[in-house]
């Protein structure tokens, strides 16, 4: 779908979300989370440029939501969600992020199956510069089996403007299938998630394809009464390019360009009241590729105080 075209139906989409604020205040749930927090990261980088540093990083991070669930008919549900994060960094201050993120998703429940159609925005600085705009377009179908098991396949398209790299600059075509298995309610479930892409870049030497596995769990446990969330996620990432790379002295025969990027978080939420928690994680990734740029791992650590309102 054309950007504009994906531009014009997120204005319509919240056209629509002031006429149901406007006439049914009390179908619509406001929500917020404002939280601010360090990080620590082994090995500051950016894997979408293939740059790294090498070295490790303190940064203050920054983050601020905001949403609105609305109910326009009993079979149809509109979600809003605005986010801006800010990561500054004490030393690499080119690789500091600040991130804008809109997003709109409507949701019609058939009866057999449930239908929706979700639209994403981004927008990022790096350095303080322009960075990257990307724009999403996703249909979908989902369907609950039971009080256990739901099921979801989409179609995902993705819009990519890199202004610090036009060549970089492509259009993402994908399918995505996720399945959950909810073992004790939404307090204790188990996730999989499998995304199968096509990258078409403006410079044919970033043109990719790929495959991605995303296995989440997720556990509630309660502790000294504190409703403590615990979540391990897992991802497993393989992209084949066009790319050719140069042949050494020893090998003759040029090979193309291949990506394996592993990651493992162990993420944790505790709650004090309705409003205020402490969370934290740790993050290890392992990047593995025939491209020296893009052959590293790193392990990152991170503690944020965030407010609900």
């Amino acid at each position: 779908m054309p950007i504009r075209t994906i531009s014009s139906a997120l204005c319509l989409i919240t056209a629509l979300a002031a006429s149901a604020v406007t006439a049914a205040d009390d179908r619509v749930d406001f929500n917020g989370e404002a939280a601010t927090g360090i990080e620590y990261d082994s090995n500051v980088s950016v894997i979408d440029l293939d740059k790294n540093t090498g070295r490790g990083d303190a940064a203050l991070l920054t983050d601020l939501g905001l949403g609105a669930d609305i109910t326009l008919t009993e079979a149809v549900a509109l979600k809003l969600g605005y986010d801006w994060s800010q990561t500054r960094h004490q030393d690499f201050s080119d690789f500091d992020l600040s991130m804008h993120k809109a997003s709109a998703a409507l949701k019609y429940d058939a009866g057999i199956v449930d239908t929706g159609l979700a639209l994403h925005y981004v927008d990022a600085q790096l350095g303080g510069d322009d960075f990257l705009e990307m724009r999403r377009f996703s249909p979908s179908l989902a369907k609950l089996f039971g009080e256990h098991f739901y099921l979801r396949g989409a179609y995902v398209r993705a819009d990519k403007h890199h202004r610090t790299d036009g060549g970089r600059s492509a259009v993402n075509d994908g399918l995505a299938a996720d399945a959950f298995w909810f073992l004790d309610g939404p307090g204790r479930y188990l996730a999989l998630g499998l995304l199968i892409a096509d990258e078409n870049a403006a410079n044919d030497d970033f043109d990719y394809a790929g495959q991605r596995l995303k296995l989440t769990y997720a556990q509630r446990i309660e502790a000294s009464g504190l409703d403590v969330e615990l979540k391990f996620r897992l991802q497993l990432e393989r992209r084949d390019y066009r790319q050719l790379l140069e042949s050494s002295f020893f090998a003759t025969d040029p090979s193309r360009r291949a990506d394996e990027r592993q990651r493992a978080a162990l993420l944790l939420d505790v709650p004090f009241n309705e409003w205020l928690a402490v969370k934290g994680g740790i993050e290890y990734a392992r990047n593995v590729s025939n491209l020296a740029s893009a052959d590293f791992d790193e392990v990152s650590y991170s503690a944020r105080l965030a407010a609900a309102f």
